[in-house]
Parts: structure tokens; C-alpha cells; sequence
């Protein structure tokens, strides 16, 4: 009578045994999802402004490098690529000043790269010497008090105008080359603006660069503060 009980209880205990591993054991991991890629083609518009500073052909220089954030959120085919507020960053490759005889400044630039929250880039490029962004003429003097001072002369050795660009001006840039660059959901920060990449850029932001803090980049700059360009 003792063993089949016995032979009951071992039965009985392996049970609650081989129960509590496998109540124990953790469920396995779910498998990672892969972010989805977005396939960007070529020649896509995207808008941005310029952020920092002025530029112009009188206050600026060849190679000097400036920041852009884009001014709207981005989408390629309903997919979100660039969050507001994406930097980007470009250059000026051509500048001559006004001159005398009414020879008016020359001003060319582009922007090479928007950087998406986790990064990556994306090639871009300005079509024509400053695209569409909206320039302003600075007047180099007064043609008529010109005139009045130094005669005939004085009009034909009136320096010519230079171009300026001003903080916040916006404009477009076209996707330069088909490439591949994952998608975000809404609400996604966009990247920090890393100042050290630029020469065009407020007093404040020379103090983030300076300090090692991370700017934020901010797309509607503050109005009736006047920016300061730095060297």
C-alpha cells in the first residue's frame, strides 16, 4: 500500500515542479522592428530659412558658412522625414562687393545638407546664385545728394548696391541625389544646430558654442532683437 502512494507523490511533486519552471521561465523577446527607410528622389523641394545672421556681399565672405532650419515639417509621399526646425548647413562660393561706377555686389551660395533626429543627411542643393530667397539691395549712398555735391562725376563714381540676405529669410532647396533615410513619427525633435560647423552666427549663439551646450534650434527668431554677426 506505501508504494504505489509513494510512487502518487514523486508523480505529484514533479508536476508542481516542471508547473513552476515553466510558469517561471520568461516569455521570449519580441523581435526587433527595423525603422522604415523612405526613398527620397531627386529634385524634391523642401523649405528652409536662414538662421544666425545676415549675409550679404558687403558684410560677408567666400567660404563663410551659415545654418538653415527647415520651416515646415517635411514629407516625401505622406511618410515624415524632417521634423520643423531640421538644421542644414551651406556656404557662400561667390562674392564680390559693389564697386565704383555702379557696379553692384555679386552674391552666390549653397546649402549641401539637411540633417534628419537620428543623423543621417540629406544631399540638397540650391538652384540658381541664391535661389528664391528674397534680397534686398543696400544702398551705398544717395545718387542725387551725389550729384549735388560732386557734379557729373559724382554720379558715375557712385558705388554700385550690394546684396544682403537677410535673418529668417526663406527659401527652397532641391533634394540633390536619390536617397534612402528612415521615417518618424510626428512629434519627433528635430536635430540640434551644432554651431561649431558655421562663421555666421549671433553673439548668443558664439555663448552656446563657447559654453559646450546643445542649441536647439529655434524657427520663428525672436522679432525687434537685432542679431549681432560675429567672427
Amino acid at each position: 500500500m506505501q508504494k504505489p502512494a509513494l510512487f502518487l507523490s514523486v508523480i505529484v511533486a514533479l508536476f508542481y515542479l516542471f508547473g513552476q519552471t515553466a510558469v517561471a521561465r520568461p516569455a521570449p523577446s519580441p523581435a526587433p522592428t527595423s525603422t522604415p527607410l523612405v526613398r527620397v528622389t531627386s529634385g524634391d523641394l523642401i523649405s528652409v530659412q536662414l538662421i544666425g545672421g545676415d549675409i550679404g556681399s558687403r558684410i560677408s565672405n567666400e567660404n563663410d558658412t551659415f545654418a538653415v532650419i527647415t520651416s515646415e515639417d517635411y514629407y516625401f509621399r505622406g511618410n515624415l522625414v524632417l521634423p520643423k526646425g531640421s538644421p542644414g548647413y551651406g556656404v557662400i562660393t561667390h562674392l564680390k562687393r559693389a564697386g565704383m561706377w555702379h557696379s553692384g555686389g555679386e552674391l552666390s551660395f549653397t546649402v549641401k545638407r539637411l540633417v534628419a533626429p537620428d543623423g543621417s543627411t540629406l544631399d540638397v542643393e540650391t538652384n540658381g546664385a541664391t535661389a528664391d530667397a528674397d534680397k534686398n539691395s543696400e544702398k551705398n549712398g544717395n545718387e542725387v545728394g551725389q550729384y549735388l555735391l560732386f557734379g557729373l562725376a559724382g554720379v558715375f563714381t557712385h558705388r554700385g548696391n550690394d546684396i544682403l540676405i537677410k535673418d529668417g529669410t526663406m527659401f527652397h532647396v532641391a533634394v540633390s541625389s536619390t536617397t534612402e533615410i528612415p521615417s518618424i513619427t510626428y512629434g519627433t525633435r528635430p536635430a540640434a544646430i551644432n554651431w561649431n560647423l558655421v562663421t555666421v552666427r549671433s553673439a548668443s549663439q558664439t555663448d552656446i558654442q563657447s559654453s559646450g551646450a546643445q542649441a536647439v534650434p529655434s524657427p520663428s527668431p525672436s522679432p525687434g532683437l537685432p542679431r549681432q554677426r560675429t567672427r
